[in-house]
């Protein structure tokens, strides 16, 4: 990829960050001067992660997290301990049926139901590639 081109998942990070930079900022009565003020990060590479033009490093994330108090996944999602991608409606509808089905299981009952599924999907998978 040519320097400067930035990557689908790159493009919906800087998205995702602004979002919630501009969240803190309305939900806390803020403005960029004084986030820049009291976190020595330039109004102008401020204004970058605002607008979604430019990705924080982490030293940034960390200063922006402390000065709203929160946590640095709160404001950029690469520090989420969980990667969560967006669920199109055929798996959201196969984790509505795991709730269903595994409600009031116990977390090894839970383990169990799980490896059956997977031990299932894979049979599956394979009658339906030597059709």
């Amino acid at each position: 990829m040519a320097r400067g081109e930035l990557t689908p998942q790159e493009i919906e990070i800087r998205k995702v960050i602004s979002q919630n930079i501009n969240r803190q900022i309305s939900a806390q009565g803020l403005t960029q001067v004084e986030i820049s003020k009291h976190t020595n990060i330039p109004k102008s590479t401020l204004t970058g992660y605002v607008k979604g033009t430019s990705t924080p490093n982490a030293g940034n994330v960390q200063k922006l997290a402390d000065f709203f108090g929160i946590r640095k996944s709160e404001i950029d999602p690469r520090f989420s301990t969980k990667t969560s991608l967006p669920l199109n409606s055929q798996e959201e509808e196969i984790v509505t049926l795991f709730r269903k089905n595994t409600e009031g299981m116990s977390s090894s009952d839970k383990e169990r139901f799980n490896t059956s599924l997977e031990s299932l999907m894979k049979t599956a998978k394979k009658l339906l590639s030597d059709d």
